[in-house]
């Protein structure tokens, strides 16, 4: 029923682009350059906000959070020498801290040279450096080193137990992705310039790995579709046997990435580490319009003895409604990922269904008129196509080859039965055996400098994604309430206790406590 009530509107419209061939091909060709320029303004965006749908809940409260307390990203720059404690070692600490400070997006640097604690002075309680201004004697830098590992804060997060490592933890704004990465760079670049010649240099954290993956995906895309492009077009050749074709072909494939991809940029979307594969699916599906149009009209020109152009007419007039059938229910699988709470994944399912309908639709309107307008190189190379000898021996073998596979199936189809039975449990079996990983740190490949940076410096000051517990007092109680306080300390030490990949915990317990303990002189007891 479909097919009768689309029939006459479709073949109305294939008779339309065999009509006006040029005007249909300018047409596509000014779209063309337009999607084409959307194709080259694409962004690349692994933040995790892309990852959320605006209205959920945890993201609400993440925003809600970042609006508060401001931006929780940072990134780490370790520095290692063998005699950390030197006075030229100190300066460099120095002169890196202020400028990284100046760095455009950042919003405040921590490091052992002007990191302070709290110290117990008569009848006061002062803020002062750790290690202090200026050129130090070895007995004032023997102080300052004791004061560092006695400081919790900065033995635990600034220093390595050993002496032999600092980090220069820095806060960022809250950044776009293009602002994020400039800033990363120049992070990077003051790191390298200032201390790199002093010291080794580790450089990691969230933005560090939030940047890496938006160049990598980046990367990857721009290298998997001109790979695919060229495989696709030798296996064209090989199977169609004819240049021209197979030319013709790669031009549709090409105006429908063009369209699809440059559609998805005009929407105001950006390709993470999951949608970047749109591209490489729609190619993937998009060759089977173009392939089923072109092998029928090679075999249709072989056995009718047609010209190209009436072979075309005949071919489109058999192929449009099983390539529409096909597109329907392919755009259909996809659409079904719009059931993913993971945004990333909703939007890939939404695109590649409309870039697969965009084929269909381009397939119909773009070949048919480069078939038109090229016909006599066409109708050259398909004048080549005799039934020889050859040929038919080559399609016999195949068909031959097909019957065997068919009598073998048939005379064995219970051992078969139990062989695929047994595949199809094992899968079952190894599918309530999937992990999911979602730690960005794991996406990266082991030798590269970011993800071999952050191990050591995992290994050294602990992780560097933080996990943050937003606690709200309720009716009449404060964190001004020692009850409160001591709560929000039992919390600490039981996050720490049962989670294994927690390292440390930091709250305003922590201050307080190094508070008392300078009104009582540092006395243990009070801590």
């Amino acid at each position: 029923m479909p097919k009768l009530v689309l029939k006459p509107f479709v073949n109305g419209s294939i008779e339309r682009v065999f009509t006006h061939p040029r005007r249909i091909l300018v047409f596509v060709a000014v779209l063309t350059l337009f999607f084409a320029y959307c194709f080259f303004q694409q962004t690349h965006n692994n933040h995790i906000r892309v990852f959320f749908e605006s209205d959920d809940p945890r993201f609400a409260a993440y925003q809600r959070f970042q609006e508060i307390f401001g931006n929780e990203e940072f990134a780490v720059v370790a520095l290692e020498h063998e005699y950390l404690f030197t006075n030229r070692n100190m300066d460099v600490i120095r002169r890196l801290t202020r400028e990284l400070k100046r760095v455009d997006g950042v919003e405040r640097v921590v490091s052992i040279t002007n990191a302070e604690a709290f110290t117990g002075c008569k009848d006061a309680i002062m803020l002062r450096p750790i290690v202090p201004a200026g050129w130090l004697t070895q007995k004032k830098m023997e102080r300052a080193k004791a004061r560092a590992f006695d400081n919790r804060f900065v033995s635990r997060h600034l220093l390595t137990p050993d002496g032999g490592m600092t980090a220069v933890h820095v806060e960022l704004e809250s950044l776009d992705e293009d602002q994020k990465r400039k800033t990363s760079e120049m992070i990077l670049a003051a790191s390298e310039r200032i201390a790199g010649k002093c010291f080794t240099l580790y450089c990691s954290g969230p933005s560090f790995v939030e940047v890496e993956m938006n160049c990598l995906s980046e990367k990857d895309f721009k290298t998997f579709i001109p790979v695919i492009l060229v495989i696709i077009f030798i296996m064209i050749v090989l199977l169609l046997r004819q240049l021209p074709l197979a030319l013709l072909c790669e031009i549709n494939l090409l105006v429908i990435l063009l369209w699809a991809v440059g559609f998805y940029v005009l929407c105001k979307e950006a390709f993470n580490i999951i949608t970047s594969t749109m591209g490489a699916i729609l190619l993937a599906i998009a060759i089977a319009d173009s392939i089923h149009i072109l092998s029928h009209l090679k075999e249709i020109t072989r056995k009718c003895d047609l010209a190209p152009v009436p072979a075309l007419r005949l071919t489109m007039g058999k192929v449009w409604f099983p390539c529409l059938f096909t597109s329907l229910t392919t755009g259909a699988g996809f659409l079904s990922f719009l059931s993913s709470d993971i945004r990333p994944v909703a939007v890939l399912g939404f695109f590649t269904a409309i870039g697969v309908m965009l084929a269909f639709i381009l397939s119909v309107i773009t070949l048919p008129p480069l078939v038109v307008v090229t016909q006599g190189r066409v109708a050259r190379s398909l004048s080549r196509l005799r039934r020889k000898t050859r040929e038919s021996a080559r399609s016999e073998g195949f068909t031959r080859g097909l019957t065997a596979i068919g009598r073998f199936a048939v005379r064995r189809k219970w051992g078969l039965f139990v062989f695929f039975a047994t595949v199809v449990i094992l899968a079952v079996f190894g599918m309530a055996k999937l992990n999911f990983e979602t730690n960005t740190f794991n996406y990266l490949p082991d030798e590269n400098p970011i993800k071999s940076d952050f191990t050591v410096i995992e290994n050294h000051f602990g992780g560097t994604i933080p996990f943050v517990v937003w606690i709200q007092a309720q009716g009449e109680k404060s964190f001004e309430d020692p009850e409160v306080l001591q709560r929000m300390d039992r919390i600490q030490r039981t996050l720490l206790s049962e989670s294994p990949v927690l390292t440390h915990a930091v709250s305003v317990v922590n201050y307080l406590k190094e508070f008392n303990q300078a009104i009582h002189e540092g006395q243990p007891a009070y801590d």
